[in-house]
């Protein structure tokens, strides 16, 4: 009780130098899980990008606009394997929110994931896949009863959910159509994107009670993944039936190297300002404990005079300094819990995970680094009480 009253004494004695060290660790903390972020977000979908890629070659087509059965036209072609895409059909509401309901033509639009790989047909009601979180809200013993709305026209539906998708993992789910596709137009996070299999029970329902036809289901744009022994003459004659509908297609290292691109443009944008917010926090910390210890000279030259050792005092010193910089590791702990529970990215380009736990704690641990360094070499040698003394 003792030691904890006398970092107590020395933490009210410091004030406003206390209250300006929580503040730059708490900073600090938020830069470093800041920048980290930023780095995992490209990194995520370049890890997609090559999970596609390890499916098997591929190439992205994009109808430009054009109203065009890719997927009749081309899968019955020699060498094709699959063609993925995604298509909007309309809004999913239940309660207070809304879904965008889009069909999915494939299961490797989830490839790679541990769940979300069981779309099919059951017969009875369209299957179903979404994140996590809009499960949670969505789901009643696995059953969605909420109202689609295509149009003008609105009904409640049934679907069964098959999959869930984790919330911050990016799903083949094509955004943007143009001639400078990157890995950032072909995948995003689930979001409030919910994926129904592009099969006849959900054909069905759209036929029977929202008068569509199967253009509903024609791709925007999407990917041909071939068969691994397809020769090169299959290969070139679906590059050539692709060109001769005008359909854009655009080749797996292009997209490869626009994604590092863009990465790179990224970080290089967003990184250079918290890089040097952390590096001036770690300077300014080293300064207040410099400043701090040397301002207490007497409240510590009085703790060596009543039998504290000066290994002891050292401690004393680290143990106070190590109390303040929890505060700011608190803060960012609670930002992170509301960001993982929520779902919800804080910030654009940056991906804040249950990962960053471990970022932040490496923050503090830089500091207690820091802080046992600083407190160590100004309490070495000759009792610093003694020095103190003798200078006033």
């Amino acid at each position: 009780m003792s030691k904890l009253h006398l970092i107590l004494k020395l933490i009210r004695q410091l004030r406003s130098k206390a209250v300006l060290l929580m503040l730059i660790t708490a900073v600090a903390g938020f830069a470093v899980v800041y920048v980290s972020g930023l780095y995992r977000l490209p990194r995520l979908y370049q890890n997609r990008l090559d999970s596609l890629s390890e499916s098997g070659e591929f190439i992205y087509f994009d109808t430009l606009g054009l109203k065009t059965d890719v997927e009749k036209d081309i899968s019955a072609m020699p060498g094709v394997r699959d063609i993925a895409y995604t298509a909007y059909i309309g809004n999913l509401i239940c309660g207070d929110n809304t879904y965008f309901l889009k069909a999915v033509s494939s299961e490797i639009c989830f490839d790679g994931l541990n769940s979300g790989r069981n779309v099919g047909e059951d017969g009875s009601m369209p299957l179903i896949v979404c994140s996590g979180s809009a499960a949670g809200s969505l789901a009643r013993d696995g059953i969605v009863n909420a109202r689609l709305v295509i149009g003008a026209r609105s009904r409640n539906t049934s679907f069964r959910i098959c999959g869930t998708v984790p919330d911050d993992v990016p799903v083949l789910n094509f955004q943007t159509g143009s001639n400078a596709v990157s890995a950032y137009d072909m995948f995003s996070p689930c979001g409030n994107d919910v994926y129904a299999y592009a099969g006849d029970s959900l054909m069905n329902l759209l036929r029977d009670h929202y008068n569509t036809d199967d253009s509903i289901f024609y791709p925007a744009n999407g990917v041909i993944l071939f068969e691994k022994d397809a020769d090169q003459d299959a290969r070139n004659a679906v590059t050539y039936a692709l060109l001769e509908r005008n359909i854009s297609i655009q080749s797996p290292d292009a997209i490869e190297a626009r994604t590092r691109a863009v990465s790179k443009n990224s970080i290089d944008t967003y990184s250079a300002i918290p890089l040097l917010i952390m590096a001036l926090s770690l300077a300014a910390s080293a300064a207040l404990i410099v400043m701090s210890v040397d301002s207490e000279a007497k409240t510590i030259a009085v703790i060596e005079l009543i039998g504290c050792s000066g290994r002891m005092g050292a401690a004393l010193l680290i143990c106070t300094f190590g109390v303040l910089i929890l505060p700011g590791v608190i803060v960012n702990s609670i930002l992170l819990l509301a960001v993982n529970f929520s779902g919800i990215q804080l910030v654009d380009n940056v991906m804040l995970t249950s990962g960053s736990f471990g970022e932040l704690a490496a923050t503090a641990l830089v500091f207690l680094v820091i802080i046992a360094a600083v407190s160590l070499l100004m309490t070495r040698g000759r009792s610093y009480a003694q020095r103190k003394i003798e200078e006033m």
